[in-house]
C-alpha cells in the first residue's frame, strides 16, 4: 500500500456520460474509499445511493425516478460542503449529471465555487464510440423500464443528433463537446480531461488507469477487486426485457423496478446468456462516424487533455449481425422460456437457503408466505441472486398470531 498523501485542495468532478464505463470507476472508488482517504482522497461515504440523489437534485428529475424531493432536496449542497471542507482531494462521480442543462450545471458549479472556494475544479468525462453509445444507451432505456424498439428509439435519436437538438435526453446526455462545455466552459483547458474507453476486449484496468491519470491521484495501483459492471445483452435477451416491460406495464414503478429487473432478471439472468449482439443500421452507424469525426475535432480543436486516444472514439467497421428488432417470434418464446425456468431454480435455491439459515431459530408456527414475497435480503449486492454473498429469506412472514415484516432488502 503506498504511503503517498496529496496535499492539493481540488475536486474532481466526473460527470460521465452514460455507458462510458461509469459504473466500473465508481465501484472501484467505493471499494477502495478508506484506502484512498489514507492518501487525502475523499470520495463520499454515506448511503449506496448519495451521488445517485445528490445527481438526482441536481437534475430536478427525481420523480422519474420514484424518488420525492425530499428525498434529494439540498444533496447536492451538502456533498460541496463536505468538499469545502476537506484538505484534500474530493471525487465526486455520476453519469446522470451528463445531461444537465447549461442552467442546472452553472447552478451546480456555483455551489460548489461557493462552499468549496479554495478547491480547484478538475472536469473529467470518459467518452466511448457514438456507435458503441446507440446501442448502449437503448439498452439501458430498456433496463430502466423502456420498451420501444431500436427503430422507434433511433427515429428520434436521429432527428436531435440531426438538428444538434439536446432537448432529447440521449444527446444532451452524450455530445461530449457540449456536456464538457456545459460542465467545464469556464475552465483552463488543462482542468479538462477526456477520458476515452479502451477499444472492445482491452483489460478493464485499462481504463482505471486512464481514469487515475485524468484525475492525477495517486489510485493506479489500486485496481478494483469486485468491480460493478453494467454488461451488454444479446439480440434475444434485449428481445426478452422488451417483452417483459411490456407485460408488466408499470406495475414495477422505481425504485422497486431496480432492484427486480435491472438487479435480478437483467444482471443475474439475461447477463449470462450469449445470443449475438445486435448490428448498429447501416444510417445509424454512417451518422456515428459523422458524430465521431465533429467530436474528436471539437476535443482537438479545444486542447483540453486526452487520456487514451482520439481514434478510440471513431467506430470501427461495422460488422454484419441480427439488427437490434431482429429477433424471430420461435425465438423469443425459447429463450423466455429458459428465463423463467432460470427465475424458478432460482426462487427454490432461494426457499432451500432460508429454510436452511432458519434451522436453528427458536420454533415458531410462521411460515413462509406466497413465493412472490421472497427476495433476496442482500438483492443490491453486486453477487445477486446466484452470486456467493447472496443470503435469501422471505420478505414476509404469515402467522396465526400476528403478522409481522421480514427482513429489509435496503
Amino acid at each position: 500500500m503506498s504511503d503517498r498523501r496529496t496535499s492539493e485542495r481540488r475536486v474532481v468532478l466526473h460527470v460521465g456520460v452514460p455507458k462510458s464505463g461509469t459504473s466500473y470507476v465508481q465501484s472501484g472508488l467505493r471499494e477502495h474509499r478508506d484506502a484512498l482517504a489514507t492518501r487525502g482522497i475523499h470520495v463520499p461515504r454515506g448511503p449506496r445511493e448519495v451521488m445517485f440523489r445528490a445527481a438526482l437534485d441536481v437534475r430536478g428529475n427525481h420523480a422519474q425516478w420514484g424518488r420525492d424531493r425530499s428525498e434529494v432536496a439540498g444533496l447536492w449542497e451538502d456533498l460541496c460542503r463536505r468538499a469545502g471542507a476537506h484538505d484534500g482531494v474530493t471525487v465526486l462521480s455520476h453519469e446522470l449529471l451528463a445531461a444537465a442543462t447549461p442552467a442546472q450545471a452553472s447552478a451546480a458549479r456555483a455551489t460548489l465555487a461557493r462552499l468549496a472556494p479554495d478547491h480547484r475544479v478538475d472536469l473529467v468525462v470518459t467518452a466511448r464510440d457514438p456507435a458503441r453509445q446507440l446501442i448502449a444507451e437503448w439498452q439501458e432505456n430498456l433496463k430502466g423500464g423502456d420498451h420501444r424498439t431500436f427503430a422507434r428509439f433511433w427515429s428520434y435519436v436521429g432527428r436531435a443528433i440531426a438538428d444538434d437538438d439536446h432537448s432529447v435526453r440521449f444527446w444532451a446526455a452524450q455530445d461530449v463537446p457540449d456536456v464538457v462545455r456545459r460542465w467545464g466552459g469556464d475552465l483552463p483547458p488543462d482542468q479538462v480531461h477526456v477520458v476515452t474507453c479502451p477499444p472492445r476486449g482491452s483489460a478493464p484496468e485499462d481504463l482505471w488507469r486512464r481514469f487515475a491519470a485524468a484525475t492525477g491521484l495517486p489510485m493506479a495501483d489500486l485496481l478494483p477487486q469486485d468491480p460493478e459492471s453494467n454488461t451488454g445483452l444479446g439480440a434475444t435477451e434485449i428481445a426478452v426485457l422488451r417483452a417483459v416491460n411490456e407485460a408488466l406495464d408499470g406495475r414495477l414503478p422505481h425504485p422497486t423496478y431496480g432492484p427486480a429487473v435491472k438487479g435480478a432478471l437483467v444482471r443475474q439472468v439475461l447477463a449470462r446468456r450469449r445470443s449475438p449482439r445486435p448490428a448498429l443500421p447501416v444510417d445509424a452507424h454512417v451518422t456515428a462516424e459523422t458524430v465521431a469525426e465533429r467530436w474528436t475535432s471539437a476535443i482537438a480543436e479545444a486542447g483540453w487533455r486526452v487520456h487514451g486516444s482520439l481514434t478510440e472514439l471513431v467506430p470501427a467497421p461495422r460488422t454484419e449481425g441480427p439488427g437490434p428488432d431482429d429477433v424471430s417470434d420461435a425465438d423469443l418464446a425459447a429463450a423466455s422460456s429458459a428465463v423463467i425456468a432460470d427465475l424458478l431454480v432460482a426462487l427454490e435455491q432461494a426457499h432451500t437457503a432460508a429454510r436452511t439459515s432458519d434451522a436453528d431459530a427458536p420454533a415458531t408456527s410462521l411460515e413462509p408466505c406466497s413465493p412472490r414475497f421472497w427476495w433476496p435480503t442482500a438483492a443490491r449486492s453486486r453477487s445477486g441472486l446466484f452470486g456467493r454473498r447472496t443470503r435469501w429469506a422471505p420478505r414476509r412472514w404469515r402467522s396465526s398470531r400476528t403478522r409481522t415484516a421480514g427482513p429489509s432488502t435496503a
